[in-house]
């Protein structure tokens, strides 16, 4: 094992959509991730556990955590993921929402530096609360994707997508191509609702790509170069866009009082405890923070 120092193992967990396919492809991840030496929550069924046990290839690294699923209304006893109830996915959806707390609880107090999820569109929300990144991975491959990144990005939804995929953009190879038709199969299965909100799978996919703050897709520039790149023109780079406010006039006033390109910027927070007084300027705002204006000249 390629082990890495304490000191930069990042914490890291997985909360995949309940189907083995996307638990499998989860766990792979989390296996590459474990052998470098990082530190790996994995949360899963309970009774799915067994079944991936022996998937677990670096234990001392990579931990498997079982999730109590709840009983929804209409979901077979028992049942805990797609492969037990194929055609009761919404419902799986549901009982995959009302873990919510439970996982809310869990990462609270792991403090992970990343999450990487698929289906729980609500992830991005707890990362926020908690101070964790959200990585939105992709277990497929990203061509089909490539189509409505567009729409997704424009936060369109996905009849309005179908409605409009006659004028999807230009894609930039007929390898993998979706046709009008499929776009419009597609977005069917979009409308559907899915778990506990009432909102469409669509709906919760857009808001899955658009609050996350990265996307993982399970392929190589290999086999889908020309989609990974179109997908990364279109979606992102994710940075923050130029405030827009204005500085304060006092501040204002006060900053023009200096020559051009003769002061540093320090923001040093609310527990600054240098002495002011040997610097030449400084501004208390009213919030607590100390803003200091070094003089070069």
């Amino acid at each position: 094992m390629a082990n890495i120092s304490d000191s930069i193992a990042l914490n890291i967990a997985f909360y995949p959509w309940f189907a083995l396919g996307h638990l499998t492809s989860f766990l792979r991840l989390a296996n590459k991730l474990a052998e470098r030496g990082h530190k790996v929550s994995y949360y899963l069924p309970t009774k799915t556990q067994s079944k991936l046990t022996s998937q677990n290839h670096y234990p001392d690294h990579l931990t498997l955590i079982p999730i109590d699923v709840p009983p929804v209304d209409g979901l077979p006893p028992g049942a805990e993921t797609t492969n037990d109830a194929p055609s009761a996915a919404p419902l799986i959806m549901t009982a995959m929402d009302m873990t919510r707390d439970t996982i809310e609880s869990h990462l609270a107090q792991l403090k992970p530096d990343f999450v990487f999820y698929d289906f729980a569109y609500w992830m991005p929300e707890l990362g926020r609360k908690h101070g964790f990144k959200t990585v939105h991975y992709i277990t497929g491959y990203i061509a089909r994707y490539a189509g409505f990144a567009t729409f997704i990005n424009k936060h369109f939804s996905m009849k309005e997508a179908a409605d409009k995929a006659e004028t999807l953009p230009e894609l930039p190879t007929e390898i993998f191509r979706m046709r009008v038709h499929e776009s419009k199969i597609m977005a069917g299965v979009g409308f559907k609702k899915f778990g506990l909100k009432g909102l469409t799978l669509g709906e919760q996919f857009g808001i899955s790509f658009r609050e996350c703050d990265a996307i993982g897709v399970k392929i190589c520039k290999e086999m889908e170069e020309f989609y990974c790149e179109f997908v990364e023109k279109i979606v992102g780079p994710v940075v923050p866009k130029p405030p827009s406010s204005k500085l304060e006039e006092r501040f204002d006033d006060w900053l023009k009082g200096f020559a051009s390109a003769s002061v540093i910027y320090c923001a040093l927070g609310s527990e600054c405890t240098l002495e002011l007084n040997q610097f030449q300027e400084y501004v208390l705002n009213s919030s607590g923070n100390v803003y200091l204006a070094l003089s070069l000249s």
